[in-house]
């Protein structure tokens, strides 16, 4: 019965340690942003298919498509939306956010866009 209370404890701990009022205060930011800057074409979802996503050239990107976006970097996702997909080689209708958002916001929209495939 003491090994159970003790990896409860310990349980508690991580779960308090994981879901901390900063860490909530960032992902709700992140969603904000996200929401604010990306859902009209990406999806409320993620899914690439929100309302401006039918007038781009090419497809949107789908942040559910996990096993694609588990082969993108952070870096990479960083750059994509700082400098603008085009800057990369990919898509011209995805715009450079680096003069909208600073790099820390920018660090915490790729957290948000994994959340599309963990299951957050």
């Amino acid at each position: 019965m003491r090994l159970i209370g003790t990896v409860a404890a310990a349980t508690a701990l991580i779960l308090v340690a994981t879901t901390s009022p900063v860490r909530a205060a960032a992902s709700t930011a992140a969603q904000g942003t996200y929401t604010m800057f990306c859902a009209e074409c990406h999806g409320r979802t993620g899914h690439g298919d929100g309302p401006g996503a039918p007038l781009l050239k090419i497809k949107t990107r789908d942040f559910t498509a996990c096993a694609r976006m588990t082969k993108l970097s952070a870096d990479e996702l960083v750059e994509d939306i700082k400098e603008g997909a085009a800057a990369v080689g990919r898509s011209k209708d995805m715009l450079a956010w680096k003069e909208g958002l600073d790099d820390s916001e920018i660090r915490g929209l790729v957290s948000y866009l994994r959340t599309f495939c963990s299951g957050k």
